[in-house]
């Protein structure tokens, strides 16, 4: 148990002499959040009567589940293109433009000072109501996507994730990359994303979410007779089905002789609506914190090293690092792990709620800001299907225990699917 011993000790070492902190209210003084729809369009309303900076952000549900091999990408293309016939037209608002795509959503909109909420909502209205197709806003939005693309097939730390995605979501949704491929990108035509619009570009598909100091009866004169008049579709959100688990671990082995190696690996979690999510948001966060303090900390073996955790509405946690010495340093991820999966905690571990704490310093900071209120609302809903759970997340979280968090990895923590992107020679022996 010594590196999970190690681990420990360098953890309490951030909470000396801190108390746990005060209960998050569910809601800060002066805010009010509702739920309605508006003509068949679906809004999340935050009253923030203390701030002066509106977010405005719509959500195409899907992501991945409405896309193909032959269209990936189309939806970020149908948009950037749009947003550039406006030209200027935003920027002269003074509101900052919002797009961006997800495995579940993609989501657009933007972000300014409520007096110019009006003509910002006009252009962007007009962008999903009306968007246009010109060759010269399509190219060059075409050609910033397939730019994208390539980079991320030939910068190592983009490459490695790109094949660990493949091979560890293989027949799910989140196989394909929503942002899209070089080869889907440039076969997609105006008439493409004419037609794309025509069908997917329904109100059922769609979530806004609103935070600001606004009322309800202007939300609702901007919306009414804008978007909400689109066609209603018949879409309707569901949780996407959990990234499978094969029989035991594989590689996905690019050689390459490199510098520095690179090794990522997936592993599926439980979905939001099951009562082990939290737990394995807190075991994920453990096995990073314990990866930086073996791999980086006290071996010094890479620059980064670390668990991610792949926000999702199928969720998703993995490894990551980046070593001369990959052999070693995979060894000791290995060996984090497993005594995290094997250590049986006492009743009371103290070092544990400040872990906590500092693991929820981030979520916090992230709702500071109305964009980041918005996004916590949509997510609240679409993945708890209850909006208090925005500002209950962290409550939730902090009534982890040690024990359960131990317990989750030992559940899913297993059979993970690595992606090897360097010298296999150095890696003989730690596969």
């Amino acid at each position: 148990m010594r590196i999970l011993i190690s681990v420990v000790v360098f953890l309490a070492s951030f909470g000396v002499g801190v108390e746990p902190g005060p209960a998050v209210p569910l809601q800060a003084a002066g805010t009010e959040t509702a739920l309605y729809e508006i003509s068949g369009l679906k809004v999340i309303h935050r009253i923030n009567d203390a701030s002066d900076v509106v977010a405005v952000q719509l959500y195409l549900l899907g992501g991945t589940r409405q896309l193909t091999e032959e269209n990936t990408g189309i939806e970020l293309l149908l948009l950037r293109t749009a947003e550039l016939e406006s030209g200027r037209a935003m920027a002269r608002t003074g509101s900052r433009s919002v797009l961006a795509a997800t495995a579940d959503w993609t989501v657009t909109g933007f972000t300014g000072l409520r007096d110019d909420l009006d003509v910002s909502w006009s252009v962007f209205a007009r962008r999903l109501e009306r968007p246009g197709f010109s060759s010269a806003s399509l190219e060059r939005a075409r050609g910033e996507l397939v730019t994208g693309s390539r980079r991320r097939y030939t910068q190592p730390d983009l490459r490695v994730e790109a094949i660990a995605r493949r091979v560890a979501f293989q027949g799910h949704p989140y196989s394909l990359d929503h942002r899209g491929m070089v080869r889907s990108l440039t076969s997609l035509s105006p008439a493409d994303l004419e037609r794309y619009w025509e069908e997917q570009f329904v109100t059922s598909r769609m979530l806004l979410v609103v935070v600001g100091d606004i009322t309800r009866a202007n939300v609702d004169s901007l919306v009414r007779p804008t978007v909400a008049q689109m066609p209603t579709g018949q879409y309707e959100w569901t949780l996407p089905p959990p990234v499978q688990r094969r029989d035991s671990s594989w590689w996905a082995i690019d050689h390459k002789e490199l510098p520095t190696n690179y090794i990522v690996g997936y592993f599926g979690g439980p979905s939001p609506t099951d009562g082990d999510y939290f737990a394995f948001r807190a075991a994920v966060a453990l096995l990073s914190a314990g990866i930086d303090v073996q791999v980086r900390e006290q071996q010094s073996l890479s620059y980064r090293a670390y668990a991610p955790f792949l926000d999702r509405a199928a969720p998703v946690g993995g490894v990551y690092t980046s070593s001369s010495s990959p052999a070693k340093t995979f060894r000791l991820i290995r060996h984090v792990m497993e005594n995290i999966q094997a250590y049986e905690p006492p009743l009371l571990s103290p070092w544990w709620n400040r872990f906590l704490d500092q693991f929820t310093l981030e979520h916090l900071m992230q709702q500071m800001t109305s964009e980041g209120q918005a996004e916590a609302l949509a997510r609240a809903h679409l993945y708890f299907d209850d909006l208090k759970m925005a500002d209950g997340f962290v409550r939730r979280l902090k009534r982890v225990r040690l024990a359960s968090a131990c317990r989750t990895a030992r559940r899913y923590m297993i059979d993970i699917q690595f992606a090897y992107l360097g010298d296999t020679v150095l890696m003989r022996g730690a596969w």
